[in-house]
Formats: C-alpha cells, sequence, structure tokens
C-alpha cells in the first residue's frame, strides 16, 4: 500500500510522513531472522520514495523536515556505517524538497551591465535560504559531520556523503572549502588526506560559484600541504 501510494502521490505531502518510519524499520530489522525481508522491501521502498521526479512543493511542515535533517545529519551520520548509502539518498532527498518549495516570487528591476557584474561578483555571500532550505544551518551540521570524518581515527562518517553532495549540491558544496584547507595541514593520517583531497576535487570539478580570488586563496594553502608532505 505505501509502495503504491509513493508510486501515484508522490506530489502528496502526506508522503513525507512514509520516510522516518521507514527508515527506522530499515535499520532496526536489517540482521533480523525472521523479520529482514520486511527491511528489504521496506528498503525498496525508501530508495524509490527518494527517487521520485514529482515530490510535494507545498503544503508541507518545513520545521520537520529540518528535524529530520537534523537528526539524520547530526546522529545518524555519525553512526550509521551499514546503510549510509540510504541514509545519504534520504538527506539528498529532504534538501531537494526543501529548496524546490514554492517562496513568494521577487520582483527584480532590470538590472544594468554593471548590476549584473556586481550581482555576479556576490555570488559567494552568505546564503540564508534556497526555496525552503536554511542554508546555513544546513552547510553548519555537514561541515561538523566533515570535521570529524577527516580529524577523527575511527570516524564512522562515510565519505560517499560528501562526494554525493557535492555532485548534486554544487551550488552549495563549495562552503566546505574553508574546512578542508584548515584541517588539512593538522591531519598527519594519509587515508583521511586522501580523503579529504577526494572531496576537494569534487568540489572544484564541479563548481560554478567560486570566483578566482576564494578558488587561488584555498589553492594557496593546498599547495603548501603537499610540499610538506613531500618533504617528509
Amino acid at each position: 500500500l505505501v509502495d503504491q501510494f509513493v508510486r501515484f502521490q508522490s506530489s502528496n505531502p502526506l508522503m513525507l510522513e512514509f520516510l522516518v518510519p521507514l527508515f527506522k524499520v530499515c535499520i532496526s530489522y536489517r540482521s533480523h531472522k525472521i523479520l529482514s525481508p520486511l527491511s528489504e522491501r521496506c528498503t525498496h521502498v525508501l530508495e524509490k520514495l527518494c527517487r521520485v521526479k514529482t515530490y510535494p512543493r507545498e503544503g508541507v511542515d518545513t520545521e520537520m523536515l529540518h528535524s529530520i535533517l537534523d537528526d539524520f545529519i547530526n546522529r545518524k551520520l555519525y553512526k550509521t556505517k551499514k546503510l549510509s548509502l540510504l541514509l545519504t539518498q534520504s538527506i539528498m532527498f529532504l534538501i531537494r524538497v526543501l529548496k524546490g518549495l514554492n517562496v513568494p516570487p521577487v520582483i527584480s528591476p532590470i538590472l544594468t551591465r554593471s548590476s549584473r557584474k556586481r550581482k555576479q561578483d556576490s555570488r559567494e555571500e552568505k546564503l540564508e535560504k534556497i526555496g525552503s532550505l536554511k542554508v546555513e544551518e544546513v552547510i553548519k551540521w555537514c561541515t561538523d559531520a566533515l570535521h570529524h570524518m577527516i580529524t577523527e581515527k575511527n570516524s564512522n562518517v562515510p565519505i560517499g556523503f560528501f562526494v554525493t553532495f557535492c555532485e548534486r549540491q554544487a551550488e552549495l558544496s563549495w562552503k566546505f572549502l574553508a574546512t578542508l584547507t584548515a584541517v588539512l595541514p593538522c591531519t598527519g593520517n594519509h587515508f583521511k588526506k586522501i580523503q579529504a583531497y577526494t572531496i576537494l576535487n569534487e568540489i572544484l570539478s564541479k563548481n560554478t560559484m567560486l570566483s578566482e580570488e576564494n578558488v587561488v586563496t584555498h589553492l594557496t594553502l593546498v599547495v603548501e600541504d603537499l610540499q610538506n608532505i613531500i618533504v617528509q
């Protein structure tokens, strides 16, 4: 029944109510001797839910979605290692829904050439919201997880989450640069450095939001770190 609802009522806000219960069942019964088939079925439904092309754009409790994001990123991302792919898909889906929610239209004046240039130069200024997504709040949660992944030896935070984030949320991923370049010189673990450089590569290869000054500033720190590695 849930499967059919997700399939035919994907634009219904009630669909979002299934996300947390489905994820809980996936985790709770994954290794259960009797109920593991139920977990597999719920995993299939949840994956289908996260892939829907039509999703709710109005009538959504945005605070509830941010609360779920808070729980997924600040708690489950640190310990749900075996279902990290499913968790990543769920987080990306929630961000996509929040970004796409209807917002009051903003009537912009006709921009002159100089105005357009000023607007382009200020692309990297603080973004408070995209749609209904609280950008700075969500990015803060993600950068804390990124810092934990690189600096903590036994961290369970998956690198796949950040690679996927950079691929799907390029306009937000550049905000990881400051954290990456700050922690690179501080970690002596080469495996952690490789993880950090992998994410850095994803950001720089897919991002169009960076100014030349910003790229040069961060790459200077990266080059210094590479020089230290070569010297060692």
